[in-house]
């Protein structure tokens, strides 16, 4: 049966036609126009007429390029790549909300039936996405937070991709970004992240060792040798000098990692302050690799507390 439309004298289904693009951020396709009953002349018509703007092959806005919604870019580009295609690399990291080290200029679209060239687009191609890999973000369809930072990995040194680190843990937990990895072990990015995140769990005995070597080098500086595993209020300090008022806090990484325990531990690093602590915090890597310093900073805080 033949569809019934809201149709001017020109035979324009106006009403269809500017619900659908609205939907789309001002966008249609060649398709939908077809799908409307809308001719082929009349819509090669409308594009010489202005009435229609186009966008992408196929791709039409129904306003100028200065009148377009916020990321309609983005939204032409699902439109032309296809059901398969997802705002990948830069354009999903922007869509998330991450901060980027620089500006990049372009649309990236990761696709897994067509590899065809889109003017204006950059198309990455791929085999297949896990279901873990795809989320819709603002309506569109994007790269999930770990596939993101994987795919950008490679594209930045080590300096600029840890901020990116941070704010992708914030999106999503360290045991997802970890499971990503080892669905993807032969991308690019992904030894680098190997790299940055450490081992999955640290475990007891790497601890053991890290505070063995600090109390060496503490005693060898002549320091005195602090309490471990104390209670404090509603807290317990891996160690305190109490005397001086002084707690290190040993920070794996695994541990404090996500939203909630970002605000749980400024919130005890807090309480402890303004009880009248002065509270270092130290992870493993400083501890391996920075243990010098480490002594400076605990040295300084015994002598603000008074000395020994």
């Amino acid at each position: 049966m033949r569809r019934s439309h809201t149709i001017n004298v020109a035979g324009w289904p106006d009403r269809e036609v500017t619900e659908l693009a609205e939907r789309q951020r001002t966008m249609i396709t060649r398709r939908q126009l077809l799908a409307l009953d809308i001719s082929a002349q009349a819509i090669d018509r409308a594009v010489r007429r202005g009435r229609l703007q186009r966008v992408h092959r196929g791709v039409y806005s129904l306003v100028p390029t200065r009148a377009r919604p916020s990321l309609a870019a983005e939204q032409a580009a699902i439109l032309v790549c296809g059901p398969s295609a997802l705002l990948s690399h830069y354009s999903a990291a922007r869509v998330e909300g991450l901060r980027l080290p620089a500006a990049v200029a372009g649309v990236h679209v990761t696709v897994t039936d067509s590899d065809r060239a889109h003017p204006g687009l950059v198309i990455h191609t791929t085999t297949a996405l896990h279901a873990r890999d795809r989320r819709r973000v603002q309506g569109l369809p994007v790269t999930a937070p770990a596939r993101t930072l994987i795919d950008l990995a490679p594209l930045y040194t080590l300096r600029q991709l840890a901020p990116l680190v941070d704010q992708t843990l914030r999106m999503t937990s360290r045991t997802q970004l970890l499971e990503a990895l080892e669905r993807h072990p032969r991308r690019p990015g992904t030894p680098r992240l190997r790299a940055l995140l450490g081992p999955a769990r640290p475990s007891a005995d790497t601890w053991s060792r890290a505070e063995a070597r600090l109390l060496a080098a503490i005693r060898r500086a002549g320091l005195p040798i602090p309490e471990a595993n104390v209670p404090i209020g509603n807290y317990i300090a891996d160690l305190y000098w109490r005397a001086q008022r002084v707690i290190l806090e040993y920070d794996s990484e695994p541990y404090h990692s996500g939203p909630a325990s970002f605000h749980r531990d400024r919130a005890r690093h807090n309480d402890l302050a303004t009880a009248g602590h002065q509270v270092l915090h130290v992870t493993e890597p400083q501890l391996a690799h920075e243990l010098e310093r480490v002594i400076v900073w605990i040295t300084l805080a015994l002598a603000r507390g008074g000395g020994w």
